[in-house]
């Protein structure tokens, strides 16, 4: 009970605190995460004011988090609050979740969540433990909704132990794999239905966090390119350009991971992909390098010949192609698109 008491301690100080970092001149060094590959996130997380230990000098890794720790952490790192709404009515966290408590140490994070971050359903139960794909799917709602992120359909990836993820959270579980904010172990499990602890919940924090940074760096050098996919006449299938402008003003290195420098997708009327152009091929995998001077482009050209990965020809409708290239820039990985969409008739 002791232990307990510490980590309510920790969480009620928190809030209390609002942003409750210290400054790293005078910071408690953690003795129980020496050693951990989760070290480098919580002490990021810890610098960054989001999280805390538990008190003499420990961070409890392995310990276990309830809603209500998960949701404070969230509301923490979003640095979300309500200072910029003017409320004719003070809002209580019962308001927004039904099963809380509005003398809390977590009734400030609910109200707040009920306002800014509504992901997570009325009905939770603050001090239930949290599982991991629980977690995970909260997380990503949060992100998506605090990033104003498009929602995009993913191609699924295979999880081993993904028989046993709730249904409800697979779309979410695929999307965190997507963002790269998720990866799965050497076993290619993610074991959904274990425990949330502190420290793997700080790792998928810091990947959420890097992700911001990476995409917001993507969007800025993504201004720098002007991406087209235009028609050509072909007698053997749909032919296609697609012309990447530096429409920047200074030269731009691209660097190719591979000789692979784009691909294309196409999708059948109900949104299935169909077809991969790279699909059968293979690439020499060494780093090329390629300049585009200011105003200069490249184009690549290719035929869709009317035919799925299996080669059988197409039945007649509007298909969907995405055209992509894909290189880095200044070390940040870029995709860049343009799609068109085909009438197909025989």
């Amino acid at each position: 009970m002791k232990y307990k008491s510490k980590i309510l301690a920790f969480f009620m100080a928190a809030l209390l605190m609002g942003s409750f970092g210290l400054d790293m001149q005078g910071a408690t060094v953690f003795e129980d995460v020496d050693g951990l590959k989760e070290k480098e996130a919580i002490m990021y997380l810890y610098n960054k004011g989001y999280v805390n230990g538990v008190g003499e000098g420990l961070y409890a890794p392995s310990a276990t988090i309830t809603t209500a720790q998960a949701i404070q952490l969230m509301v923490n790192f979003m640095e979300l609050n309500l200072e910029d709404i003017r409320f004719i009515k003070a809002p209580l966290a019962t308001d927004y979740f039904k099963n809380a408590n509005n003398n809390a140490w977590y009734s400030n994070a609910f109200m707040v969540t009920g306002v800014k971050n509504p992901v997570f359903p009325s009905e939770v139960l603050p001090n239930q433990p949290m599982t991991t794909e629980a977690f995970i799917h909260y997380l990503v709602k949060t992100m998506e909704l605090q990033y104003d992120l498009p929602m995009i359909k993913v191609l699924p990836q295979s999880i081993k132990d993904g028989s046993s993820i709730q249904p409800s959270y697979e779309g979410t579980i695929q999307r965190a794999l997507y963002y790269g904010i998720l990866r799965l172990d050497d076993q290619g499990n993610i074991y959904p239905k274990d425990l949330m602890t502190r420290a793997r919940a700080a790792v998928l924090v810091k990947n959420v966090m890097d992700y911001k940074e990476a995409h917001e760096r993507h969007l800025e050098n993504a201004l720098k390119f002007e991406a087209s996919l235009e028609n050509t006449s072909k007698s053997d299938g749909y032919g296609m350009q697609f012309k990447l402008t530096n429409v920047s003003s200074k030269d731009a290195l691209l660097t190719y991971s591979s000789g692979q420098k784009y691909d294309y997708k196409v999708y059948d009327p109900s949104g299935n992909m169909i077809y991969q152009w790279s699909k059968d091929k293979f690439f020499t995998m060494a780093l090329v390098d390629q300049v585009i001077k200011s105003g200069d482009f490249i184009t690549f050209n290719e035929v869709w010949p009317y035919m799925d990965d299996e080669g059988h020809k197409v039945n007649e409708g509007v298909y969907k192609i995405v055209f992509e290239t894909m290189f880095y820039l200044e070390d940040t990985y870029m995709t860049l698109t343009d799609t068109v969409y085909v009438d197909y008739k025989q």
